[in-house]
């Protein structure tokens, strides 16, 4: 079985493609609660294998949370840091952005600014 992703969520991957990022997994978990909300979620993890993050950050993990109007982007910014850094949980940052009916580049140039602004 194939699940496509909705309009929405798919300009969203076509830009992070742009920006340089590509899947390395895709899970859904348990979310007892804070940033994205309750219940369960899919998580997609992506890593930049080029473009303007390579070699700044280790992954960006994306929650994807769709609604009727508009769809929200959860985003963890794992920034590259030291061994203390990953071990005190110092070098992840969450943010999230909203997708509306904007085009893949309008929604990467939203991305590209947020993950930015988190680094």
């Amino acid at each position: 079985m194939q699940v496509d992703p909705g309009p929405r969520l798919g300009r969203a991957f076509d830009a992070l493609e742009s920006l340089g990022f590509t899947v390395r997994t895709a899970e859904c978990e348990a979310v007892p609660r804070g940033l994205f909300s309750t219940g369960f979620v899919q998580e997609i993890e992506f890593v930049p294998r080029g473009g303007p993050f390579s070699g700044r950050l280790d992954e960006l993990e994306v929650v994807p949370r769709p609604a009727a109007d508009h769809l929200e982007l959860g985003l963890e910014v794992d920034r590259r840091g030291g061994l203390l850094a990953e071990m005190a949980d110092i070098d992840e940052r969450l943010t999230r952005i909203t997708v509306t009916d904007e085009s893949t580049g309008e929604i990467e140039s939203k991305l590209e600014d947020e993950i930015e602004r988190n680094l």
